[in-house]
């Protein structure tokens, strides 16, 4: 977590001026560890101004990146056919009609 790009001197300066350039002034991400605890993704949070989220934000967020991770992992699992990802043929989401 970095609370704020300009005062992290842990980036190189190329890092910072990148980010002051794409209005990032702070950053955070939960990783989202697969079942057998490898990562499968992040979710990361940018902000235009310095910031650092409260406890229950960041726990919210970390419960959310489980729910994400198990989706991901569950997602992987064969169909009864043999097949992953199954396309859904036919079904529209119900606000499209």
């Amino acid at each position: 977590m970095v609370s704020d790009v300009e005062a992290n001197y842990s980036s190189s300066r190329e890092q910072r001026s990148w980010l002051r350039e794409h209005g990032i002034r702070s950053a955070w991400s939960i990783p989202l560890p697969s079942k057998n605890g490898e990562p499968v993704g992040a979710i990361v949070l940018l902000h235009d101004a310095p910031h650092r989220p409260a406890p229950n934000v960041i726990l919210v967020f970390q419960l959310y990146a489980q729910h994400a991770a198990m989706a991901l992992d569950n997602a992987r699992l064969p169909t009864p056919s043999g097949a992953s990802f199954p396309a859904l043929s036919g079904t529209r989401p119900p606000w499209r009609s």
